[in-house]
């Protein structure tokens, strides 16, 4: 859940380099192309800019489990979140959660007030999608 609040996940936080995230995790399942690209790690997606640091962290799970990154190289299967466990870890927070359109009218998304991580639940209240990024950086 620390990720909800604070765009940080595990030892990956935006502004650190490629090398520093190659260091941790090993080489990804994926990668889109050169710099500047998405590395994929399991349900992870790592964005890079053209000077290789990191902007943008998303986790894109499709699913009760999520496939996140271990030690370097393996992946770690790990439960899922859902609506209900979001909005109560606000409520032992004492944050609001609020609904929001920051991306596109009528496309809504929730996080917690005074985060900047956007996120998305299917249908069925699992976690589709959440993101963070620093725009700033990603140049």
């Amino acid at each position: 859940m620390e990720f909800f609040k604070r765009g940080r996940f595990e030892d990956f936080k935006v502004g650190i380099s490629v090398a520093e995230v190659l260091e941790v995790a090993g080489d990804p399942d994926a990668i889109t192309g050169p710099l500047p690209a998405i590395h994929l790690y399991g349900d992870l997606q790592l964005g890079f800019s053209e000077g290789g640091v990191l902007w943008y962290i998303a986790l894109e799970p499709s699913g009760p489990e999520m496939a996140l990154p271990g030690l370097p190289g393996a992946r770690v299967r790990v439960k899922n979140f859902t609506f209900e466990e979001f909005a109560n870890e606000a409520e032992v927070e004492g944050r609001l959660v609020v609904k929001c359109e920051p991306f596109v009218p009528g496309e809504y998304w929730w996080k917690f007030m005074g985060a900047e991580v956007f996120v998305q639940f299917d249908e069925s209240g699992l976690l589709s999608v959440a993101g963070y990024s620093d725009r700033r950086l990603a140049n």
